[in-house]
């Protein structure tokens, strides 16, 4: 699709005619060359200097000139010259060397291309005509810039010459010569020619097709391939064509394993593999060959018993070639491909690069065209190649090659230079087209009715070559949409040439009554910093009514003023273009940051690209936003901001109060779900709290309570009232949040819960502490689960280093809740240590109250509930002292029903089914309450509360040592912290003394409530016979079964003969009945034991036989 926007116009226009009819146009830099029917070439200036449009300088030539071209790097003049007799035309190739130092009194040296020159002396003041000796018509030349190599077009053949230096002999007198190269069969009758470098281009009536040569050392005997042991060295032409004219991406295809295409374009792949005699005569070598070969196939055969293992195969069978197709059926090939069927092609090397290595060939495109309307007055024309190259130290790197050809009413434009061809644009002219030019970053095309200006993607094209795309660095698409620029009415154009400043046209007008009935045009082209002035005042014209329009002009002024960068020729004018260039990308960025498509997300890359701050970025738009204009949604503002304020890495540019405030009433405005995360989370760090707190208020929320932004919502606004030092606001604020939603927002806003220095409790979090410290201790836990905050540093923000550890209890919450899951046991030696010390000093510390805060209604569950190290208690412990049995742990503390009795006027009443009143809490008193503690008569002051309440910790502590997994350490650890006075002495020691000598623990249980033997040994001992025996004979040693021995009571007696038994029953499983009978007292009454002897016994032989049976089963 082809847009028309008009802000092409050509700065000035000169016309002026020859004396003699003019036959070809060719631009050279400021001058022109025009060839008449005079057997002459006429130099004009075009400097538009005093002398502009004025003959300079005049040379002839040996025929009429219907072609004429300019070779800057050799600086020669190539013609093709024809020549009309009665009988026939004759055409002739010429290269005219000295042509603009030549005096026209001179008289001209001519020699033959490729032959040595004779004269004895060099001038600059004298003119050097070289003949290229063709034998054929030629239909077309063409040349390429960089590697001054020149390409005759005969037919079917493209003759391909090598611009190279030579010196006379006996001196060192250099000229210029053309050596033949290469030839190149093509499938059809060429009309036009173009070369860049390893790059050629044909057209016929209906096709065209790119080639690229592809060099190689490998060679084809046989069909198959193999590396010769001694490679053959390119030739010099073919160096130099790598060297000048290819980058290093683009070289993987010179040598031998140069793959393209998923192929390897080597000698096999060609359709025709090179000579067979450039092979042997390699071989051979030059001195084996004493006859000159004129048969291209004749191979010199000496019979020495060679060792070579190749096999020859006749060149019928090695050059056969592939059916040519005739059809003119439309077909679009985009290579690279090794052939195309139908449409063979045969490269080879000729004249003195017959034994060069190998050559080949790729098509990157081959089309066949089929015109509208009547074909048989159509035909392709205008053939381009259009190289973009990269300044380099040493030598210009061909970066990106454009293909252009034209047919009369519409062009192609095609990318011949990435991995893949790619048709980049269709032009669909106006009216029919004769003749179109194309220039560094426009098309100018002649048509019936004027010249037609497009704009061009060949720049598009090459920046993937010559930058690489990212989030940060955007390249426009290069197959976008063109335009029509301008547009200049014209008749009777009969041809176009393009020069550095101007646009040459020639017109001459049919059947004309004047003597001279042609003239020539000079419009001068605006320059490149001019045109893009005029497309960003157009562009300006769209901002807002056309985005679709402006957004193309911007594209296409950021293309051309990127071109022109490229051209630049020295530091200055690149300094200049690369400002205009971030100039463009500051403009395409603020359209992006406007627009709502999918492609707001440039703006970011614009912007980047422009190195504009933050803070310019923003004034850019400060006034739009002001005038609360709601057209534009801003996603591409938005976009980038977030790229900006979020990203990891600090954006560094100091940016006003005044302009956080604009960014926070951009949010506010077009997407304020963000806005409390621009607040809390974002780098964006300057701005009016009082601003960011109205409109935090201002925000209209659908769903309150349970929106995560109205959460997130509550946390902000809590920050800024603390920075505004308004704490109570911020009370209110967080305690109206549910405890799941904070800590979801604190985990995953990590940092609100630090301060700046990364040592403390932001204010925010010390808010939390202090009003809600179960959301702290929890999101502590959470970051410690993430890797966010070790305990270390959790520890640190709580504190640890307190002189009174055991007075802190979020620190002794963090632990626990480390400590109650199996996930994290890689911490829990160093939190056991911390949290077993503080529960010890929180049981020793006999003055401090040990109720909480808090009223718990029944049950009291004070144990946390997990996986971890927290496990249910052996239900025996609560027989053991401070406790009175399981009932004692649910019953209501003896320090709050002596309270109750005493404050209340009424004296005790249960306002529950439980027995307590809940709106009064004694857990809430402090030591440094002035109100005293009365006890009930009936209740010793110095014995301990046996409720859950008043021995929390010493349950948690109890709870960790029932862990089954728990260290010799770590009940080391508590005896050395163990006094004999500590409440819950007797269950802690013998909690402890069941991990380092079990025998000590079983004597305390026996010696002190030999009633809880069994529960303590079903718990602690297993299936341990040892352990169990040993419990047996600690028992022994308190029963005597002497008959005149009665050294214990009656009921001590019972209590151990009780114990004796339910011991002996689980010793009677274990043991074998020998074994049994040998532990057995000697004093003892048969009558006693034998049951158990015979229940040993029968175990014993249900345990033989199971065995057995096994046994059996298995065998």
């Amino acid at each position: 699709m082809v847009r028309v926007f008009s802000c092409h116009n050509f700065v000035s226009q000169q016309v002026f005619s020859t004396k003699s009819e003019p036959l070809a146009l060719c631009s050279v830099g400021n001058k022109l060359l025009v060839s008449t029917d005079q057997c002459n070439i006429e130099i004009y200036d075009l400097s538009h200097s005093e002398k502009s449009c004025q003959l300079v300088h005049s040379f002839h030539t040996v025929a009429l000139v219907h072609q004429i071209i300019h070779n800057n790097k050799g600086n020669y003049i190539g013609a093709l010259e024809v020549k009309t007799t009665r009988q026939h035309t004759v055409t002739f190739v010429r290269i005219y060397l000295n042509w603009l130092t030549c005096k026209p009194d001179q008289p001209a040296r001519a020699r033959i291309a490729g032959q040595n020159a004779r004269w004895t002396e060099a001038s600059s003041n004298m003119l050097e005509v070289v003949e290229l000796p063709l034998k054929d018509s030629v239909s077309h030349i063409a040349s390429c810039d960089k590697t001054g190599n020149f390409v005759v077009a005969v037919a079917r053949c493209l003759k391909l010459y090598y611009h190279c230096t030579k010196t006379l002999s006996n001196s060192d007198i250099a000229y210029s010569d053309f050596e033949p190269a290469l030839n190149i069969d093509l499938s059809f009758d060429i009309l036009e020619v173009a070369v860049c470098g390893d790059f050629l281009a044909a057209v016929s009536y209906d096709k065209v097709r790119v080639v690229k040569l592809v060099w190689s050392r490998k060679r084809n005997i046989s069909g198959s391939e193999k590396f010769d042991p001694q490679p053959q060295s390119l030739p010099e032409f073919v160096e130099d064509v790598i060297d000048g004219a290819t980058t290093n991406k683009q070289e993987s295809s010179m040598d031998s394993d140069g793959i393209q295409n998923g192929n390897e374009l080597d000698v096999a792949t060609t359709a025709s593999p090179a000579s067979p005699v450039a092979y042997y005569e390699s071989l051979l070598g030059e001195d084996s060959l004493n006859l000159e070969v004129e048969d291209e196939h004749y191979v010199m055969w000496d019979f020495k018993g060679d060792e070579e293992e190749d096999t020859f195969i006749p060149p019928c069978v090695t050059q056969e070639y592939l059916h040519d197709d005739k059809s003119d059926e439309p077909i679009e090939v985009l290579g690279p491909v090794d052939a195309v069927v139908g449409n063979p092609i045969h490269v080879e090397w000729v004249g003195k690069y017959r034994s060069s290595a190998p050559i080949t060939s790729c098509t990157v495109l081959h089309r066949c065209v089929k015109f509208p309307g009547d074909a048989s007055q159509q035909y392709l024309h205008s053939l381009k190649l259009l190289p973009t190259y990269k300044k380099d130290s040493v030598k210009d790197r061909l970066s990106g090659l454009c293909c252009f050809v034209s047919g009369f009413h519409a062009g192609f434009m095609y990318d011949v230079f990435s991995s893949d061809c790619v048709l980049l644009s269709t032009y669909n002219y106006t009216a029919r087209t004769s003749y179109v030019g194309v220039t560094n970053s426009l098309l100018h095309a002649v048509t019936i009715n004027g010249l037609e200006t497009y704009t061009i993607r060949k720049m598009a094209a090459a920046l993937l070559q010559l930058e690489q795309p990212s989030d940060q660095w955007v390249i426009p698409s290069p197959t976008s949409d063109i335009c029509l620029i301008g547009y200049q009415a014209f008749y009777g154009v009969r041809g176009v040439s393009v020069a550095e400043h101007d646009i040459v046209m020639l017109s001459k007008a049919l059947d004309s009554p004047t003597s001279k009935s042609w003239s020539i045009y000079v419009l001068r082209k605006p320059a490149p910093i001019q045109l893009y002035s005029e497309m960003l005042e157009l562009a300006a014209r769209y901002k807002f009514s056309n985005p679709t329009a402006h957004q193309q002009i911007m594209v296409e002024a950021y293309l051309l003023i990127k071109s022109a960068l490229y051209k630049a020729e020295d530091e200055g004018q690149m300094n200049l273009f690369s400002e205009f260039v971030k100039e463009s990308c500051a403009k395409l960025g603020d359209h992006y940051a406007r627009d709502s498509s999918p492609d707001h997300v440039l703006s970011v890359a614009y912007y980047s690209m422009s190195e504009l701050s933050l803070k310019e970025v923003i004034d850019r738009h400060k006034d739009d936003i002001a005038t609360q204009d709601l057209s534009f949604t801003y996603q591409g503002l938005l976009h980038y901001l977030n790229q900006i304020l979020f990203s990891k890495t600090k954006f560094g540019d100091k940016i006003s109060k005044e302009t956080g405030d604009i960014v926070l009433q951009i949010y506010s405005k077009h997407q304020p779900e963000s806005l409390s995360d621009v607040i809390l989370n974002s780098q964006l760090t300057e701005f009016s709290h009082e601003t960011a707190l109205t409109l935090l208020n201002n925000k209209n929320m659908e769903i309150m309570d349970e929106s995560r932004n109205y959460a997130l919502d509550c946390l902000g606004k809590a920050v800024i009232h603390l920075e505004l030092c308004d704490p109570d606001a911020a009370v209110a604020l967080v305690l109206s949040l549910p405890k799941d939603t904070i800590v979801e927002q604190c985990v995953k806003y990590h940092h609100l819960m630090v301060d700046n220095t990364q040592t403390q409790l932001s204010h925010l979090a010390q808010l939390l502490r202090r009003h809600r410290p179960d959301v702290v201790i929890t999101v502590l836990v959470h970051l410690h689960d993430n890797k966010i905050i070790d305990m270390n540093k959790a520890l640190d923000l709580l504190d640890v280093h307190t002189e009174k550890l055991h007075d802190n209890i979020h620190v002794r919450d963090y632990l626990e809740a480390l400590l109650n899951s199996k996930d994290r046991q890689n911490v829990f030696d160093k939190a056991l240590k911390l949290l077993i010390t503080i529960y010890m000093n929180r049981i020793k510390d006999k003055d401090r109250d040990q109720m909480r805060s808090n009223t718990k209604p029944l049950p009291h569950n004070h144990l946390p509930r997990g996986n971890g190290h927290f496990v249910s208690r052996y239900a025996w412990l609560d027989q053991l002292p401070p406790f009175q049995g399981s009932r004692s742990l649910v019953q209501q503390c003896e320090f709050y029903r002596t309270l109750t009795r005493a404050t209340s006027p009424q004296g005790y009443r249960s306002s529950s089914p439980q027995g307590f009143i809940k709106s009064v809490s004694p857990h809430a008193l402090r030591p440094s309450s002035p109100q005293t503690i009365r006890y009930s008569p009936t209740r010793d002051p110095s014995e301990p509360c046996p409720c859950c309440c008043c021995n929390e910790d010493l349950l948690k502590l109890q709870s960790l040592l029932c862990w089954k997994q728990t260290s010799q350490e770590t009940a080391r650890l508590v005896l050395e912290l163990l006094d004999l006075d500590v409440k819950g002495h007797l269950s802690l020691e013998v909690l402890c003394q069941s991990r380092l000598d079990i025998s000590i623990a079983s004597d305390l249980i026996v010696n002190n409530h030999a009633d809880l033997t069994m529960d303590y040994a079903n718990s602690l001992l297993g299936n341990n016979t040892d352990n169990w025996v040993a419990l047996m004979q600690i028992l022994q040693t308190k029963i005597s079964f002497e008959e005149n021995r009665f050294d214990i009571l009656a009921s001590k007696h019972s209590v151990y003969m009780d114990a004796f038994k339910g011991v002996l029953s689980v010793v009677a499983e274990l043991l074998e009945p020998v074994n049994l009978l040998g532990i057995l007292p000697s004093s003892a009454s048969n009558e006693m034991f034998l049951p158990y002897i015979e229940r040993c016994f029968v175990k014993h032989k249900a345990d033989q036989l199971q065995k057995q049976v096994f046994q059996k089963v298995m065998s």
